[in-house]
This record gives structure tokens, C-alpha cells and sequence, in this order.
């Protein structure tokens, strides 16, 4: 018969090996929904990147966060005619009141896109205490980008 230490390692082992694969599941879920976002400001931009009034470079970082690890995901740098950049840049998954974050900065400004728990994407103003959300759309993004280019 095992001891109840024996016991207690046993059932900590579990439990750790049932939350790995909770976490691969959700860091898989959050990659795959940046990739999604990633496709869909893409998309949404793309008239002006065809026109030459937009330029985007595509480039990579890791993020670190206590649940799910370091991680590699996407950055995106947006320059108008002029060169003002933006930079779009996930910030994690694990955020207080929603299910994802991504930055658009000029710094040190920063406007926040925040993905709710039916996977939708919302702007929320930093600083703003009313989380005033307005849904992620083109002209959504429109608005926004041509905010952070005049500051």
C-alpha cells in the first residue's frame, strides 16, 4: 500500500500533466487567433498597401507569461507616406477582463485591441476606466490608424 506522500505526488503529477495540456490547448487556440487577426488587418489594408500610401513589415517576437510560457508571434510594422510608424504588436493572452491583447503603438502612445470571450476583437482607448469598446472592423481600423499617424 503506497503512503499518502506517495499518493500526494501522484495526484500532483496528474493534475500537472491535465494542465499542460490545458495550456498547449489554449496557447494553440491563442496563436491560432492571432494568425486570424494578423490575416484580417492584412486584408483590411490591403487597398493602401497596393497603392503604395501604406507600407507593412511583417517581423517576430517572443512573449513571456506566467501561464503559457515564452512563445513566438508576429509584429507589424505600419509606415505611412511620410514614415510615421505604427508598430501592432501582441502582448498576451492572459489579460484581466478579456481573452488577448494586441497593441497598435506610436510612441508612447497606445491604442489596446482586445478579443472577448466569443473570440470578437474590440478597441478599448488606454487609460479609458469605461473599457469603451468599439468593434474591430476595416473602418474600425481606419479610424484608428489615422489617429496614431497624426500624433
Amino acid at each position: 500500500m503506497a503512503s499518502k506522500f506517495l499518493e500526494s505526488l501522484r495526484e500532483q503529477k496528474a493534475k500537472a500533466q491535465a494542465g499542460g495540456e490545458s495550456v498547449k490547448a489554449t496557447l494553440a487556440e491563442w496563436l491560432t487567433a492571432l494568425d486570424g487577426l494578423k490575416t484580417r488587418i492584412l486584408e483590411f489594408l490591403d487597398e493602401p498597401i497596393r497603392e503604395g500610401l501604406l507600407e507593412v513589415e511583417t517581423g517576430q517576437q517572443d512573449v513571456r507569461e506566467e501561464r503559457l510560457g515564452v512563445y513566438p508571434t508576429w509584429t507589424l510594422e505600419i509606415f505611412d507616406p511620410l514614415g510615421k510608424r505604427v508598430v501592432v504588436a501582441p502582448t498576451g493572452r492572459q489579460v484581466i477582463g478579456a481573452r488577448g491583447r494586441v497593441d497598435f503603438r506610436v510612441s508612447p502612445h497606445r491604442v489596446m485591441l482586445i478579443r472577448a470571450e466569443d473570440g470578437s476583437w474590440s478597441w478599448v482607448a488606454e487609460g479609458s476606466r469605461q473599457r469603451k469598446l468599439k468593434d474591430f472592423t476595416r473602418d474600425s481600423l481606419e479610424e484608428v490608424l489615422g489617429e496614431l499617424f497624426q500624433l
